[in-house]
């Protein structure tokens, strides 16, 4: 459950992730502003289409219609592995 106070991380990757990130934001639109938003997204090229919530970085890591990850692939899911070893008990 989401305290005050607490972190939500949102994290994500694939051709269907930013479409469930556009979905979340209105979800986020409701959440006590004393919980702490973030994380990123990685998608394909040309995925981002929409606006979604600023507080959520979404990438573009990858060429469209490959599945072999490229370097940025690589070095933007540690950066995310980084960011979920960062969370405390309290947090989602």
């Amino acid at each position: 459950a989401l305290r005050s106070g607490s972190r939500l991380l949102v994290v994500g990757a694939g051709k269907a992730a930013y479409g469930m990130l556009l979905g979340l934001g209105q979800s986020l639109q409701v959440i006590d502003r004393s919980i702490q938003v973030s994380g990123t997204v990685l998608v394909p090229e040309g995925t981002i289409n929409g606006q979604h919530d600023a507080r959520i970085q979404a990438i573009e890591a990858r060429p469209a219609g490959c599945n072999l990850p490229t370097q940025r692939v690589i070095d933007e899911t540690l950066l995310i592995l980084k960011q979920v070893q960062q969370l405390r008990s309290e947090d989602t």
